[in-house]
């Protein structure tokens, strides 16, 4: 039973240690220039035995956010 303590705890000490490394980290260096922001779409075919079926398309929309008060880019589908 102790053994089964001491992993436990063992565990427990790591996770914290891995989230206050992650809170630790400085912001990274975002580069909005190297990206084209806005909305674009794409066909989606599923290719069987070389013949192409068309299934359907796909939006998404590429934006300049703010998380956690670091600026970040946001991509919705």
């Amino acid at each position: 039973m102790p053994r089964i303590l001491l992993i436990s705890l063992a565990a427990v000490i790591a996770a914290a240690c891995s989230v206050a490394a992650q809170e630790a980290s400085p912001p990274p260096d975002v580069r909005f220039d190297r990206v084209r922001m806005g909305k674009d779409s794409m066909q989606i075919y599923l290719v069987r035995g070389g013949q192409p079926l068309h299934v359907g398309m796909l939006w998404d929309s590429l934006q300049v956010a703010e998380h956690a008060g670091v600026p970040a880019m946001r991509r919705e589908y």
